[in-house]
């Protein structure tokens, strides 16, 4: 995130105070948005289709409407499901594991792949 003040702010600095807040959420929404745009202009750019990844917070899965933001953005930007991927962290799912599944399911029935991110691990893992 650039600061017109502060510069470069790292993601360490501000995610806690953006999940504290609740801002999470809106920021988070404008992050699949920009993505899915993002990749609707390198398919316009006959760069084929090239797939991406978004990070969703714990706080984003559980009182996000995040299915219905997804769907959204997909449509949007007529975007292929499969070129989507939504990264969650195990620690954000395990919070509220019943809310979690459901919206989980929701997700996997759109069509996006559902990775499971450890930070401060070599990668993440394909959960389905």
């Amino acid at each position: 995130m650039d600061s017109p003040n502060r510069g470069f702010i790292p993601p360490l600095e501000f995610i806690d105070v953006a999940e504290e807040t609740g801002l999470i959420v809106p920021l988070g929404q404008l992050v699949l948005e920009k993505a899915c745009r993002q990749a609707r202009a390198w398919r316009e750019m006959a760069l084929g289709p090239v797939s991406v990844s978004v990070n969703v917070s714990a706080r984003q899965l559980l009182e996000g409407h995040l299915v219905e933001t997804v769907r959204r953005a997909l449509e949007m930007n007529d975007i292929h499901p499969n070129l989507l991927k939504i990264e969650i962290t195990e620690s954000g799912a395990a919070s509220n594991p019943d809310a979690a599944i459901e919206v989980l399911r929701g997700l996997k029935d759109l069509g996006v792949e559902l990775l499971i991110d450890d930070f401060g691990r070599d990668s993440p893992r394909s959960a389905v």
